[in-house]
């Protein structure tokens, strides 16, 4: 008799996994979120748990393998990026590797050295010609960045190498600079790990490209360009993108270069990714980084409007090993070219008090529009710490972009802040 599924979800956001998914399903959420689901949806799951400091609570995993026994786990999902080693953890301890991503490949696309060393080593000479993969070292210890700057000359890049959102990245342009971080210290303690990369600092435009392989095939692809930039967000009022024309000539350079890549990683059957690149100066694509995993912000929007596919769906439904029932095209030569462009807007605060916010926007290009139910701000700690997000649509590259100019400008315009008394 064949064994019945029964799925564990790490689920660092709430999602309608239950619309999702039919099957059985034990659900692990961060606290916040005790309110998420009502009574009645309370009832289309076997169990939800919550857990405080979610992110590095090592109670999940312990809960994981303290459930398996009972519930007999077939497949693990994972939502966020922050869970995709620990999944691939969860998997391998569980007996489950044949089941989703492994360990090799979630650190292939987790780790920053390893996926660039690995791409060093994978990609073919021909294809290597058309993407640079930046000059880079693992940061081993304070001599390590000494060293890299030394050889390849400022400025450089000092980042987490399993890091997201652009936290705890450093722009060293001068040597005050690194002189600052160095004595800083990016350890905890004297002979603690370190767990950063340095690479060469790459100037150009950015470009995202979003998709999804399904059984290995490369069913959906499309690119797009940031306004300003991850790493920019503390000195940017807002961070945002667009989706290219497929009249733009770097449209289907983008596509192919991604393509090129994923075909060597150490990929898992089905998976979402968020893959960047530069395109610089010298008309040259530059390798950032690839994850396996939808990208954040308004990216999964903007492939929904675009192409009616719900990426955190599929690759919901693609870890349970289920039918995917968004419409994935065969192939990605077969997907249908957008006649519009879709982009997204995160509006960043300011420390202070948030006096007034818009609650709705009516600007006729404006197809989604979420405020912040915050009031007060101390910090930005990810470029994705929101004031205010938008969902922005135009006809043309030109249209789009001039639209979320208007539609930033006009909400910085109605937010008032509480005005700091002076003493």
């Amino acid at each position: 008799m064949e064994n019945k599924k029964c799925v564990l979800i790490l689920a660092r956001f709430g999602f309608p996994f239950h619309d999702w998914i039919q099957l059985p399903k034990v659900i692990f959420l961060p606290t916040q979120f005790n309110n998420f689901y009502d009574t009645l949806t309370h009832k289309k799951y076997v169990l939800i748990e919550h857990f405080d400091n979610y992110e590095t609570n090592g109670n999940v995993e312990l809960r994981a393998i303290e459930l398996h026994s009972k519930y007999h786990f077939t497949h693990i999902v994972f939502q966020a990026e922050q869970d995709i080693i620990r999944t691939a953890r969860l998997r391998k301890a569980l007996g489950l590797e044949q089941s989703g991503q492994s360990l090799s490949s979630a650190l292939c696309f987790r780790d920053k050295c390893i996926m660039k060393s690995w791409l060093n080593e994978k990609l073919p000479p021909n294809i290597k010609e058309g993407i640079y993969i930046p000059k880079f070292a693992p940061v081993l210890n304070p001599t390590t960045i000494l060293k890299f700057v030394d050889e390849h000359k400022l400025p450089v890049v000092v980042k987490p190498s399993r890091g997201m959102g652009s936290m705890d990245t450093y722009i060293l342009k001068t040597e005050e600079d690194y002189l600052q971080l160095l004595g800083k210290g990016l350890s905890k303690h004297l002979d603690g790990p370190i767990d950063y990369i340095i690479e060469e600092f790459i100037t150009g435009q950015m470009y995202h490209i979003d998709g999804f392989v399904d059984n290995g095939i490369l069913k959906l692809i499309w690119p797009s360009v940031y306004m300003n930039t991850c790493v920019g967000y503390l000195e940017s009022k807002f961070l945002g993108s667009y989706s290219l024309s497929a009249k733009n000539p770097l449209t289907n350079r983008l596509i192919d270069a991604v393509r090129d890549i994923l075909k060597v990683m150490d990929a898992p059957r089905s998976y979402s990714f968020h893959v960047e690149l530069w395109h610089n100066p010298e008309d040259k694509l530059v390798f950032c980084e690839a994850a396996s995993r939808t990208g954040g912000a308004g990216v999964a929007t903007v492939m929904l409007e675009l192409f009616e596919v719900n990426l955190n769906k599929a690759i919901v439904q693609a870890q349970c090993e289920e039918p995917i029932t968004s419409p994935l095209p065969d192939n990605y030569m077969n997907q249908t070219v957008p006649g519009r462009s879709v982009g997204w807007i995160v509006v960043f605060p300011k420390p202070g008090e948030l006096k007034q916010i818009p609650k709705i926007c009516s600007l006729p290009y404006v197809i989604d529009y979420e405020p912040t139910t915050r009031t007060s701000f101390s910090s930005i700690e990810h470029c994705t710490d929101a004031l205010a997000s938008f969902i922005v649509e135009g006809a043309t590259e030109e249209v789009i972009r001039q639209n979320i100019e208007k539609s930033v400008n006009w909400f910085l315009y109605s937010v008032i802040w509480q005005d700091v008394a002076k003493e």
